[in-house]
C-alpha cells in the first residue's frame, strides 16, 4: 500500500490567542480495508480483507482564546477552546464508494480554567450523523457529549499529588461511534463519573 500525502498547515499565535487549521489530502494505491459482508459469524459481524485504490481528504480546526489572566497570588488564566473536524474517505472507483467505518463531522467548545493549583474544564461536543456508510453497513445516529473535570494539585518535594473528579456523557444520551466494530451491537457507557488520586514522580 503507497499513497502520496499533501498535508497543509497554517498557525497564528500570540500571548492570548491560538488558531491552527491543516487541510490534507491522501491517495493510497492498493488500500487495505475490512468491509463489512452482511453475514454474522458468533453473534458478531462478519469482515473481509479487501484491497483497493481510496483517498481521503479533509479538515481540522482549532483555536483558543485566553479570555482572563489572573497575574497575582498564585496567578492564573481561563480559556475558551474551539474545534471542528471532517474527513471523506471514498474508493477511488465502483458505484458503492464510501468506506467503512469513517467518522462522522465533530465540533465543539469548551472551557479549561487553570488557577493556583486547581485545574477545571467544561467541553461540549457534537458528533453529527454518519450517512455516509459501506455496503452492509448502518448509519449511525450523532450524539451530544458533555464532560466535565476538576482537580486540584499538592506539590510536596519534587513530586505532586492530585486529586480529581471527571464525569463523561453528563447527559446520559445514547452514543455510538461509527468506526467501533460493534457499535450497533453495543452504544458507549451512559453518564459516567469517575474520582481518583495521581502521584507524579
Amino acid at each position: 500500500m503507497t499513497s502520496d500525502r499533501c498535508p497543509r498547515r497554517r498557525s497564528i499565535e500570540n500571548e492570548r490567542f491560538l488558531a491552527g487549521a491543516t487541510v490534507y489530502y491522501t491517495d493510497f494505491q492498493d488500500f487495505i480495508y475490512e468491509l463489512p459482508t452482511g453475514v454474522t459469524i458468533d453473534e458478531l459481524p462478519g469482515l473481509q480483507w479487501t484491497q483497493a485504490d481510496a483517498t481521503f481528504h479533509g479538515l481540522d480546526l482549532e483555536a483558543r482564546w485566553t479570555m482572563i489572566r489572573w497575574t497575582g497570588g498564585s496567578g492564573g488564566k481561563l480559556d475558551i477552546r474551539g474545534f471542528y473536524d471532517q474527513v471523506r474517505a471514498r474508493l477511488s472507483q465502483g458505484e458503492q464508494r464510501d468506506l467503512p467505518r469513517i467518522p462522522p463531522e465533530r465540533y465543539g467548545l469548551g472551557l479549561a480554567l487553570n488557577w493556583g493549583v486547581f485545574d477545571a474544564t467544561l467541553t461540549y461536543a457534537r458528533t453529527e450523523d454518519q450517512q455516509k456508510v459501506a455496503p452492509f453497513e448502518l448509519p449511525t445516529a450523532g450524539f451530544d457529549d458533555l464532560r466535565a473535570y476538576l482537580g486540584f494539585r499538592v506539590p510536596f518535594d519534587a513530586s505532586e499529588l492530585e486529586l480529581f473528579i471527571s464525569g463523561s456523557n453528563l447527559t446520559d444520551t445514547e452514543q455510538r461511534h461509527h468506526t467501533s466494530f460493534i457499535k450497533d451491537l453495543a452504544p458507549q457507557p451512559g453518564r459516567t463519573i469517575e474520582g481518583g488520586v495521581r502521584l507524579k514522580l
